[in-house]
């Protein structure tokens, strides 16, 4: 199964740039998409992650890319940077949300295991997980087809379909 663990030693600091912020509690100051953030040295390492709590940057702290950094950085770009070619940044950006999409809804379905699934609410759950094709070694036109698919719609539908799982049997509606 693939690791859905950031390693942030293993990607190109791709939240820290690709992704725009508002200043805000969260956020100390705005940042728009595809712009290094001021605090990003060199070495893709934050100046103040240590602190980033206490200096404003919550967002940072909460934010979590499921693994999607590292598989962009090293299978979808094979390495190449937004450092070296800036150019990159709007295909890395596609690619990184797609890839992060799939992370999610892979986090979803495996959560969605923990409920009262009926069998055929896990069999579905089961196609949905498969479908989604998560250990397949990605490239940007696959992840361009992905997100231009079914499959993130398919997802939604399984998962809003849960909410009745998801009541109380008290407050559940009776059947007809």
């Amino acid at each position: 199964m693939t690791d859905l663990t950031p390693d942030c030693a293993r990607c190109d600091a791709l939240c820290c740039v690709l992704l725009a912020f508002d200043a805000s509690d969260a956020f100390g100051f705005d940042k728009p998409a595809c712009t290094a953030c001021t605090h990003l040295a060199p070495d893709n390492a934050c100046r103040i992650h240590a602190g980033l709590d206490q200096q404003g940057f919550r967002g940072c702290v909460l934010f979590d890319c499921h693994g999607a950094g590292q598989r962009i950085t090293g299978q979808v770009f094979a390495g190449r940077s937004w450092r070296d070619d800036p150019g990159l940044m709007p295909d890395m950006t596609d690619a990184f949300r797609t890839l992060r999409r799939l992370h999610e809804a892979a986090l979803l379905l495996q959560q969605a295991a923990r409920l009262p699934l009926s069998p055929a609410q896990e069999a579905s759950r089961h196609r949905l997980l498969a479908n989604l094709d998560l250990g397949r070694d990605w490239t940007e036109a696959g992840l361009h087809a992905l997100s231009a698919g079914p499959q993130f719609q398919a997802v939604s539908a399984f998962l809003a379909s849960l909410r009745e799982t998801l009541r109380p049997p008290s407050l559940r509606p009776p059947r007809p």
